[in-house]
């Protein structure tokens, strides 16, 4: 490239005095690195990284509530190739010293192809029990839900889904409660070894590091989109105190895919949780991740 700027510029290498050669480099150095910083800008400016080196999967999160996806065409599956899924088995409650479970009465619909992806099964959590008796009662919850948990997440198949790979807790934990999710969560990776483990969290929890760490987990989902999904983004983005484990995983709602990017050097995520896929906005979704080449 050096070369051909000198011979446009009709400069006789034979006669080039070492210094102005020195001086032309220079030049050329200092062109190259603004016109790369330009480009950059142009990409970077108000996205967000989603893969660099991994290719992230794009895992849809099948809630409470039927969800039709069988407008998928097998075309689509081909091209969607990394696409898993999260489905809520059902949710757990703890009050008036029970623990009951209130199973999901949905299914999805999903062309059969879909039913062999990925699927890690999903277990809510809702406490509800008074803080002073929880206390008092803590592991013998912890007892309860470990083998409720491990029931369901031991299984291979799960109705047509027939590839599960682990299971995932739901649980919107107070502080006072940190102990019982550390407990609950170290007793499920022993009994599950082969399982993935996964735990959907507040941003806020984020800033705790010694805590999500200690959790020996396979996968931590900051949860962004019960807020502005874009500002949640930016957090993750930007803010250096949160810990690393954040910067794997993150969950959102399927508007937000407009906000995220190819480019840059700040986080990488190995999955994208993806909430509120529907029939009315699917194209939109396929759309979306083709552009992104997310497949």
């Amino acid at each position: 490239m050096l070369i051909s700027f000198l011979k446009n510029l009709n400069i006789n290498f034979k006669y080039l005095n070492l210094n102005y050669f020195c001086l032309l480099l220079s030049i050329v150095f200092i062109l190259n690195v603004a016109s790369c910083k330009k480009a950059s800008n142009i990409f970077s400016n108000n996205k967000f990284l989603l893969k660099g080196k991994i290719q992230p999967s794009i895992v849809i999160w099948l809630w409470d509530r039927h969800i039709d996806l069988s407008s998928l065409s097998y075309y689509d599956e081909k091209k969607l190739r990394n696409l898993e899924f999260a489905y809520l088995v059902g949710t757990l409650i703890i009050e008036k010293d029970e623990v009951k479970f209130y199973p999901n009465l949905h299914f999805p619909a999903l062309p059969s192809i879909y039913y062999k992806h990925p699927v890690i099964l999903v277990i809510r959590i809702i406490n509800k029990e008074r803080k002073f008796v929880f206390y008092f009662k803590q592991r013998r919850y912890e007892k309860i839900l470990t083998q409720y948990i491990y029931n369901i997440c031991a299984q291979n198949k799960w109705r047509e889904f027939s590839n599960i790979i682990g299971c995932q807790i739901d649980f919107d934990f107070r502080n006072y409660e940190k102990k019982f999710v550390y407990k609950v969560t170290k007793n499920l990776k022993k009994l599950l070894a082969n399982k993935i483990i996964s735990l959907n969290i507040a941003p806020s929890w984020c800033y705790d590091n010694n805590f999500l760490t200690n959790l020996n987990l396979d996968e931590i989902v900051p949860m962004l989109y019960s807020k502005n999904g874009n500002l949640g983004l930016t957090f993750l983005l930007k803010e250096e105190k949160i810990s690393p484990l954040c910067k794997r995983s993150v969950g959102i709602i399927i508007d937000d895919l407009k906000n995220l990017s190819l480019d840059g050097n700040n986080i990488v995520f190995n999955k994208i949780y993806i909430w509120g896929l529907n029939l009315e906005n699917l194209k939109k979704f396929i759309f979306l991740i083709k552009k992104l080449n997310l497949n």
